[in-house]
C-alpha cells in the first residue's frame, strides 16, 4: 500500500518476500535489486533514526553518555537576542563579522546565571555534541596510528588554539562524511543510518537476533529508491538535505563484505528527531513551497528533490513476521550469507562456528 512516498507490505512467506524485490509479484513489479539500498531492523519497533538521536527510557539522549558532565558548549546567538534579552555572551570576530556565543551545560542549561532563563536551539546544542565526539574519535584513532583522512586544518584539532571553541568538524574536514562512517561503523553514535546495496546483508541483520534472543519479534527490510537523490540539477532555490555517501572500502573488509553504505542529513531542521520514513512522508504531504523547514546559502533545505509527489515510491517498508526469521536466517546461510562471510577474519569464523548450531538445533525445533 502505498502512501505519502512509503510503500508498506506485508511479507507471508520467504518466496514472496524474494518476487517482491525481484519485481515478480503482484504488489511490486520493479526489481528493487537495481536502484535501491537497503536497511534491516530486528524489531518493527525500532524506527529509523540514527543512533545519536536515540532517547533511554527517561527521554535523555542516549549520546550524553559519552559527554563528561563537566564538559560545557559554546552555542551560537544573534546580536538580536544577546540585546533584547540581556545575554551574558563571548564575542568573537569571524571574517570581519561579530559573532556572539552562550556557554552551555551538555544538557542545554546555561552556565551563567543571567542567561537562566534563556534556551538554546537543541539543533545547534545536538550538532555540537556529535562535533565533539567524532574530534575524540579522531584524536585518539590518530595517536593509536590508525588511517583517518586528514588536512593540515584538520590537524588543528589536536591542539586547538581558539580561545573560544575548536574549528567545527564540519567545516573544516573535507571528508567529514568519511569519519562520520568511519565512527558510525565501529559504534559510536553518529547521525548516519547504515544502509547496503545488498538485500540479503539487510536480512541477515534484519533475523540474526534469533539465535540469540527467544522473545523475537516482527522484523523489517527497508528498502530505499536512492537513483532518486543522483544526477540531480543544481537547482538555486532548493538544497536535498538527505544525503547518500559510501566511504571508501579499501581500509575496511568489514564494510566491504556487507557493501555498506550511509544517509544522513546535512542540516538538523525542522522535524529532523522523526524518524527517516515520516520525515519524508510528512514532506510529501504539502505543497513544495511548503516543504521547507530552514535555508542554506539562501536556499531552502527539503529532504528530497523538489520533483517527487506522493505517487512517488521513495522507501519500502517489508514487514517479516518474526515466524519466518530462522527459515530466511538458514536460506541466507546456504547462499553463504553467514559470519565468516560478513565479519572477515577470525572472529566472524569463530561467530560462525557457534551460530550454526544454534541454527541447526533451532532448524529441528521448528520441525513439524
Amino acid at each position: 500500500m502505498l502512501k505519502n512516498g512509503i510503500n508498506k507490505i506485508e511479507i507471508e512467506s520467504y518466496d514472496e518476500l524474494v518476487k517482491i524485490i525481484y519485481g515478480k509479484h503482484e504488489e511490486n513489479k520493479i526489481d528493487l535489486r537495481e536502484d535501491f539500498i537497503f536497511r534491516g531492523v530486528s524489531d518493527i519497533k525500532y524506527e529509523l533514526i540514527p543512533s545519536s538521536l536515540r532517547k533511554d527510557n527517561l527521554n535523555q539522549l542516549k549520546i550524553d553518555e559519552l559527554i563528561e558532565n563537566n564538559k560545557k558548549f559554546w552555542i551560537e546567538v544573534s546580536e538580536n537576542e544577546v540585546k533584547e534579552k540581556n545575554l551574558e555572551c563571548y564575542e568573537d570576530e569571524v571574517d570581519y563579522k561579530k559573532r556572539f556565543y552562550i556557554q552551555v551545560d551538555k544538557y542545554g542549561n546555561p552556565t551563567s546565571g543571567k542567561n537562566k532563563d534563556y534556551t538554546v536551539a537543541k539543533n545547534e546544542l545536538q550538532n555540537e555534541k556529535e562535533l565533539y565526539i567524532l574530534q575524540k574519535f579522531f584524536n585518539y584513532a590518530d595517536r593509536c596510528g590508525l588511517k583517518v583522512n586528514t588536512n593540515k586544518f584538520t590537524r588543528a584539532l589536536i591542539h586547538p588554539t581558539s580561545q573560544l571553541h575548536p574549528p567545527k568538524l564540519d567545516e573544516i574536514f573535507y571528508d567529514y562524511p568519511e569519519i562520520i562512517s568511519l565512527a558510525q561503523h565501529y559504534g559510536l553514535p553518529t547521525k548516519a543510518l547504515d544502509w547496503s546495496y545488498d538485500y540479503k546483508v539487510s536480512l541477515y541483520f534484519a533475523v540474526k537476533d534469533v539465535l540469540s534472543n527467544s522473545n523475537t519479534q516482527d522484523c523489517v527490510l527497508w528498502a530505499l529508491n536512492y537513483k532518486l537523490f543522483e544526477n540531480r540539477l543544481i537547482n538555486n532555490e532548493y538544497t536535498i538535505n538527505l544525503t547518500i555517501y559510501r566511504p571508501e572500502y579499501n581500509t575496511n573488509p568489514n564494510l566491504t563484505a556487507q557493501k555498506g553504505l550511509f544517509t544522513f542529513l546535512n542540516h538538523y531542521v525542522g522535524n529532523y528527531e522523526s524518524p527517516l520514513d515520516e520525515i519524508i512522508s510528512e514532506e510529501l504531504k504539502h505543497d513544495l513551497t511548503d516543504r521547507s523547514k530552514g535555508k542554506s546559502y539562501n536556499r531552502n533545505i527539503i529532504t528530497v528533490p523538489p520533483n517527487l509527489t506522493p505517487n512517488d515510491t521513495i522507501l519500502y517498508k517489508l514487514i517479516i513476521s518474526k515466524e519466518l526469521k530462522v527459515e530466511i536466517l538458514n536460506e541466507l546461510y546456504l547462499d553463504g550469507y553467514s559470519e565468516e562471510y560478513l565479519f572477515p577474519g577470525y572472529n566472524g569464523v569463530s561467530k560462525h562456528v557457534i551460530n550454526e548450531v544454534k541454527l541447526k538445533n533451532l532448524l529441528k525445533d521448528s520441525e513439524p
